[in-house]
């Protein structure tokens, strides 16, 4: 019962790490910008790290299509670090919360 409650505390500490992505931005300038009259394209790093940075990103209707802005390298689910014994219980922080050891062997043995 506790390992499958703590898996899921530490599962959602990670999808909710975010990163200043305008912080990566200063430092960056700070230390390789010639002088404040640099044009953009001397600067990529700005437009690639600015931002709020996370696993999920945020999602926005562009065009017609939904778009993730702000996501990092990749993104949890549906297979990336997403499949394991919590998805025997949807997931869910309350469902997780709230189970019994029986429950779990329940949930995990059926036949």
């Amino acid at each position: 019962l506790k390992y499958v409650q703590r898996f899921s505390e530490i599962m959602q500490k990670i999808v909710n790490i975010r990163i200043d992505g305008d912080a990566l931005v200063s430092k960056l300038d700070s230390d390789h910008k010639r002088s404040t009259s640099d044009p953009e394209e001397k600067r990529p790093w700005a437009s690639q790290y600015a931002g709020d940075w996370s696993f999920e990103g945020k999602s926005g209707i562009v065009d017609g299509s939904m778009e993730y802005s702000g996501r990092k390298c990749f993104s949890f689910g549906p297979f990336c670090a997403k499949k394991s014994v919590l998805e025997v219980f949807m997931n869910d922080d309350a469902i997780i919360r709230n189970l019994s050891q029986e429950q779990i062997k329940q949930a995990v043995n059926w036949e």
